[in-house]
Parts: structure tokens; sequence; C-alpha cells
């Protein structure tokens, strides 16, 4: 169905991760093919709890990675939320086909907050869902914050408008 074979998915994602994505390299065919580069960035999750599970917990290195993403796919987004004293205290990204679901089907987007064990840092993950027609879920975004709080649900729904200018706010 994807076209492309498991192999290559699987060295792009080590190349990703290990932080020696090079555009010159032999993935660049790769990464001008949008089928492949949306698979990719949907394993942003899963890649960043690997991050976080080495202890690469550095927010440089969770920031370049984002970035490096945003270039290969320029359909994948993110927001950080920096804390009043100027520390890195979450990140939210949105793939492409999340913006999309957003923007069909943003009038009502259902959040909490849950812990799992690939969280390291026992970081909140969120993931906002929404219905689509056919009352199956969608999620439209992921984020993981520091801490379950008001203030976090409020940044991430802002990040996910941000990232999604053509969905009004109902």
């Amino acid at each position: 169905v994807f076209g492309k074979s498991e192999q290559q998915l699987d060295e792009f994602i080590k190349e990703v991760s290990s932080n020696k994505m090079d555009p010159s390299n032999g993935l660049k065919s790769l990464l001008h093919d949008p089928q492949f580069v949306d698979m990719a960035t949907k394993q942003c999750s899963n890649i960043l709890r690997q991050v976080l599970n080495e202890r690469k917990s550095d927010s440089i290195e969770i920031e370049s990675y984002l970035y490096r993403l945003h270039k290969a796919d320029p359909g994948f987004t993110f927001k950080i939320a920096v804390a009043e004293d100027g520390c890195r205290c979450g990140y939210v990204w949105m793939t492409a086909v999340q913006r999309r679901s957003f923007e069909l089907f943003g009038g009502c987007v259902l959040l909490d907050a849950m812990k799992r064990q690939q969280n390291s840092l026992h970081w909140p993950y969120f993931g906002p869902v929404v219905l689509n027609e056919e009352k199956k879920v969608e999620v439209v975004a992921e984020a993981i914050l520091c801490r379950e709080a008001i203030d976090a649900y409020h940044f991430l729904m802002e990040a996910i408008f941000e990232m999604c200018p053509k969905r009004k706010r109902d």
C-alpha cells in the first residue's frame, strides 16, 4: 500500500533519530515522496519517546529533530511551550493528515492527558481527538507537556489553532 519498503522506512527513522540526517545522502529522493514523508512524520511520537528513553532529553536535540521533520515535510508543524523562566516545558506537533482532520471535524475536540511507559520523564502525553463522519476517532495533534493543568490545555489548543489557521474557532 505504502510503496516503500519497511527497510527504507527503518533507514529513514534511524537516520533522523541519530541526528545525522543530511539532505545530500541517499534518502534525499525519499524526502521528496509525500507518501513516504507523511508516514515518516507519523512516527514522530515514537521517535521522541525513543530520544527520551535514551536519556537524550536535551531540548536542543528534540528541537533539532522537530525542525528536520518540518524541513523534510512542510506539512509537519510544531510549537514549543516555554515556561516563564525560559525553560522548555513541552512540545506539540501536527502532521498534514492531523491538520486536515481538525479542519473537517474540529468543532468538538476531546482532550485528556495520560502518562505512558514510553514517556520516561513522566510528562503527560496529550492526544486530542475528534470524531469523523463515521463516528471514528481521529487524533488531530500530539503533545508532551510538563503537567496536566489548565494552562497546558490552553497552550495545546492555542497551538493547534495556530498550526491550523483554516479552522475557525467555533
